[in-house]
């Protein structure tokens, strides 16, 4: 079989959706505004949504090179189980994740595909990106700067792994089913990809510049205390870690939540991006 060049490589991206009216417009323009010759296909798996999502999706108009494909759970079953059958319909090449309420920036896809195009050893890459902040009607931005590399070992208590950033080749994301569980769902994917053997890592694509906004809308993800408990639920569990590194990796957790939130609060912000 021949080779395919990089332009005849399809990109699949992976879009759960429950009850996004508010943002999944901007979320799926974003895809829509990447400019490259891969045909794209929009993989989007809404989670029973009962507002207007499927709705503004369906009016949404679609570009050449572009294909959109809705699956609808019939009972609400949580973004991991979305993001599965996601991956499962996909046909792509390459897999790319981006939540409903985040949204992609200019020549995020073009960039990423020429850095894993240029750098064939490496099949799992991801981006620095910009968490949105929305006080009284006003929105500002501050940058997130993610590891230059990421091993299981760097990846064991904490995950620094943007999801909305990630680029994947699709023979390294079927390697492993998409854990269903709730919440962490991506955490426990990534390490689980992580450990498929030991010469595996995800590295960040442009180190310094960030490549999407992670959205301020309220969700399952800014519960904050109760995703700390979990992860208590996901080292004993699912990682199988001992009590001692359980504990040790939940104040690891507890501390950089804190340390996070006085960098946010300090740090410099911009208004437009």
């Amino acid at each position: 079989m021949n080779k395919l060049n990089k332009k005849d490589k399809l990109i699949s991206v992976i879009v759960p959706t429950f009850n996004s009216e508010k943002t999944i417009i901007t979320c799926l323009n974003s895809i829509l505004s990447q400019k490259l010759e891969n045909q794209i296909e929009i993989v989007v798996v809404d989670d029973n949504s009962s507002d207007k999502t499927i709705y503004l999706i369906n009016k949404i108009k679609i570009k050449e090179n572009f294909k959109l494909k809705i699956f609808r759970n019939k009972v609400n079953k949580g973004s991991g189980y979305c993001r599965k059958i996601g991956i499962g319909i996909s046909r792509g090449d390459y897999i790319a994740f981006l939540d409903s309420d985040d949204y992609w920036l200019k020549n995020k896809l073009l960039n990423q595909i020429n850095f894993i195009e240029n750098n064939p050893k490496i099949n799992f890459t991801y981006s620095d990106y910009y968490m949105e902040i929305s006080y009284r009607n006003n929105l500002s931005f501050y940058k997130v700067n993610s590891p230059v590399m990421v091993d299981i070992k760097k990846n064991k208590y904490i995950n620094h792994i943007p999801n909305s950033s990630v680029l994947i080749k699709s023979f390294l994301a079927k390697k492993k089913s998409y854990p269903s569980i709730r919440v962490r769902n991506d955490f426990l994917y990534w390490n689980k990809l992580l450990t498929v053997n030991k010469k595996i890592k995800a590295y960040n694509f442009d180190p310094g510049n960030a490549y999407f906004v992670y959205g301020s809308s309220l969700g399952i993800s800014s519960k904050k205390i109760k995703l700390i408990i979990n992860q208590w639920y996901l080292y004993r569990n699912h990682f199988k870690y001992s009590y001692f590194e359980s504990t040790y990796g939940l104040f690891l957790n507890i501390f950089i939540f804190l340390f996070k939130n006085l960098v946010k609060k300090f740090s410099k912000k911009i208004r437009v991006l």
